[in-house]
Parts: C-alpha cells; sequence; structure tokens
C-alpha cells in the first residue's frame, strides 16, 4: 500500500541505520544516566557560565523571538520562492508559517 510505505519507508543506506543506532544508544545512554539519578539540568535559554559568576539567563519570550523569527521568515519566503500549488506543498507551508508564528506570540 502507498500510504504505509510512505508512513514506514526502510532505511535506504548504512549510513542512515548507523544514524538510526546512533541515536537510539543516546537516546538509551540520557535514560539510564536518568534512572540512575544523574539528572539533566533543564533551562530553556540558560548559557553555563565556568567561571564563578552566576549563569546568564535570558528571558523566555525574548529567546523565542530570537530562536523562531528567522524560521518564520524562511516559511514565509517559501511561498514566494517556491510557489508550487500542490494540495501537500500548500498544507506544509502553511502549517510551518502558522507553527512558528504560534510560536512566536506565545
Amino acid at each position: 500500500m502507498v500510504l504505509e510505505r510512505f508512513l514506514h519507508e526502510e532505511p535506504s543506506s548504512p549510513y542512515v541505520r548507523s544514524f538510526y543506532a546512533a541515536s537510539f544508544l543516546g537516546i538509551v545512554a540520557l535514560g539510564v544516566s536518568e534512572f540512575g539519578g544523574k539528572n539533566l539540568q533543564y533551562s530553556k535559554f540558560w548559557n553555563s557560565s565556568k567561571s564563578g559568576r552566576s549563569p546568564t539567563l535570558i528571558g523566555s519570550r525574548t529567546g523565542m523571538l530570537i530562536c523562531y523569527t528567522p524560521a518564520l521568515i524562511a516559511a514565509v519566503l517559501s511561498f514566494w520562492l517556491d510557489p508550487e500549488t500542490r494540495t501537500r506543498s500548500l498544507l506544509l507551508k502553511s502549517a510551518l508559517t502558522l507553527h512558528f508564528l504560534k510560536r512566536i506570540f506565545e
């Protein structure tokens, strides 16, 4: 079936398979360290400071604006740079544009 092949396509090269394996091993290592008590410190926009000073924090709104504005611009430009009118292409471009716009206004 075409839909099944589209959703579950087999990796096409040894490079892709090795990338999948490396990603899986990294996730397993993170899971083992979490269960072992060595938790990752979470901060969305945290810049660690190796010196004795406190870490530099960026506000969440400012960080979201810095991260997502270039992506929003690229998504909007995709309508002009690739004026393909197939439904799938328009749906993808629209979804990306709305997603990044939503992220900026959060």
